[in-house]
């Protein structure tokens, strides 16, 4: 396997790429837990909020391309330049959809005791 840099994962477009960042073993308020960059062309990236059963938040920038997430009974095209903030589990779903072309994103998970109600806060 390739060893990939930080231009490899932030210039180049990849399948899928996920850097661990952290096990989370220390009790801390909130911890980067990992990040990475995924570029999607199947309608099978769809993932339920509720079905998640790891404790996290994430944001998740879209680069080009786009999907779209349905949250508060919403549904949002999150195009170039948007962002989405979500954790699990809660009530979202989010997915790429064929007539976005492609969804090329960054992403940042977090974990850590008030992880949750920070983003609540923030959102």
């Amino acid at each position: 396997m390739k060893n990939c840099t930080l231009s490899d994962i932030l210039i180049k477009p990849q399948p899928h790429i996920f850097a661990k960042l952290t096990s989370g073993l220390i009790p801390v308020p909130i911890f980067c837990s990992g990040g990475g960059r995924s570029f999607v062309t199947s309608t099978e990236y769809r993932w339920n909020g509720m079905a998640r059963i790891t404790d996290f938040s994430f944001w998740q920038y879209t680069i080009s391309g786009g999907g779209f997430v349905e949250y508060n009974g919403q549904k949002t095209l999150v195009s170039p330049g948007k962002a989405m903030l979500l954790s699990a589990p809660e009530e979202h779903t989010y997915y790429f959809s064929r007539e976005c072309g492609h969804w090329d994103n960054i992403y940042l998970c977090f974990g850590g005791t008030y992880h949750a109600r920070m983003f609540k806060d923030i959102r």
